[in-house]
């Protein structure tokens, strides 16, 4: 007997395996019968449709009945397809990414370096720039102690200020800039006016001790206070560099001072200010 090739039903081709499994006609006429089998209620499902007059139903493809076989055994046996660890935690990049990463940033924090110097730099420049130059004034008071322990105004006694950087082609005379009784015309002496245009100034405290010294600008200043009242101790013992210091501005540095007490001081003037000296023993 030859095997069904085609559904009893519809003449649809069958499967070639359809004999073997005793299948006789196709899927969709075989669900018609089931719906026209009595349900357990005894009614009957409801009825196929009528079949199509559709001249391609020999060409029909049963998909659900096609298994589809793959040939894998390239895939897995091959050595170009082979599974290679793999930690997914990790991230694979080329060495030359690593060693450009590097040099950028290098080269970043050399730029950002450099910048921090160049700006530090200016800031420190515009620090320590000295503030510009202008006229002020230097006042205060001299005193004296006298051997009874009552202070004293230190009248008629000497201050001069003289810049430090002051270079004279000839020094000061010093008769009549120290201690005297008749101090000079103090807008006529030439010793006095030269001190003056060289940026210094000299002056005599009044009745209460009190003085007054305008300077023509701010700076380093060598301050001489000698006073009239008090005399320096038989045993006091010169400061040789003290007096060299003086003697560069003025003739004779002894005969300037004479046995009276001083007091020498490299002063930095940056503004107004007042400076008092008392002479005590």
């Amino acid at each position: 007997m030859t095997p069904a090739t085609t559904c009893g039903t519809c003449g649809v081709p069958l499967p070639p395996d359809a004999a073997k499994r005793g299948v006789l006609i196709c899927p969709k006429c075989a669900a018609a019968e089931e719906q026209t089998t009595p349900t357990a209620t005894g009614r009957l499902a409801t009825p196929p449709a009528p079949p199509v007059n559709d001249p391609y139903q020999q060409f029909t493809v049963f998909d659900e009945q096609t298994e589809w076989i793959y040939d894998s055994t390239e895939l897995t046996s091959g050595t170009r397809y082979q599974e290679l660890p793999v930690d997914v935690n990790k991230v694979a990049v080329p060495r030359r990414v690593i060693y450009l990463q590097g040099i950028l940033l290098s080269l970043v924090a050399i730029s950002c370096f450099s910048l921090g110097m160049l700006v530090g730099q200016q800031n420190a420049t515009v620090t320590n720039r000295p503030a510009p130059s202008q006229p002020c004034l230097i006042q205060g008071l001299v005193s004296y102690t006298s051997n009874n322990g009552q202070r004293m105004p230190d009248d008629r006694a000497v201050i001069i200020a003289i810049p430090e950087m002051l270079k004279l082609d000839e020094k000061l005379n010093h008769r009549d800039l120290g201690i005297t009784e008749h101090p000079p015309d103090t807008n006529r002496h030439p010793d006095l006016l030269l001190l003056r245009t060289s940026g210094g100034n000299h002056a005599w405290s009044n009745t209460r001790g009190e003085y007054r010294l305008q300077l023509a600008q701010t700076g380093d200043y060598f301050f001489l206070i000698l006073s009239r009242h008090r005399d320096r101790p038989d045993n006091f013992v010169h400061d040789r560099k003290q007096l060299a210091q003086i003697g560069r501005y003025f003739e004779s540095a002894i005969d300037l001072l004479g046995n009276k007490s001083y007091h020498w001081e490299r002063v930095t003037i940056k503004k107004s200010r007042t400076f008092d000296r008392d002479f005590s023993p």
